[in-house]
């Protein structure tokens, strides 16, 4: 299993034996293109990207709902469906209803407690 992280500094997604990912989700926006709904909701959402062995898409779970500000969730509840699909690698997207890209303070205290 491979977790993949993203930022706004982290370009593509590594590729496999050097062969090109025709039709591979391998890309922030080839992410973003099946998660598309989040920046619709009016609260906060956590979802999982499934993936398979060529990067394709398995499916997208929905992990946890939240209030305007937060969205709480255990790991158990984002490994459980990665598993239960069999998934290669997952990626884990999440929406912020106010627009503002930056975390609230209990976002990164709840990030620092999960460790």
């Amino acid at each position: 299993m491979k977790i993949f992280f993203w930022s706004k500094f982290v370009g593509t997604l590594p590729k496999q034996r050097g062969e090109e990912n025709a039709g591979g989700i391998d890309t922030p926006l080839a992410v973003a293109e099946p998660c598309s709904e989040l920046r619709f909701l009016s609260h906060e959402s956590l979802r999982g990207v499934l993936l398979n062995t060529k990067q394709e898409l398995i499916k997208v779970v929905s992990v946890s709902q939240g209030t305007l500000d937060e969205a709480l969730a255990h790991p158990r509840e984002v490994f459980k469906p990665v598993i239960a699909f069999s998934a290669y690698a997952f990626i884990v997207v999440h929406n912020h209803p106010s627009g503002d890209p930056f975390p609230f303070r209990s976002v990164e205290e709840g990030a620092r407690g999960q460790r």
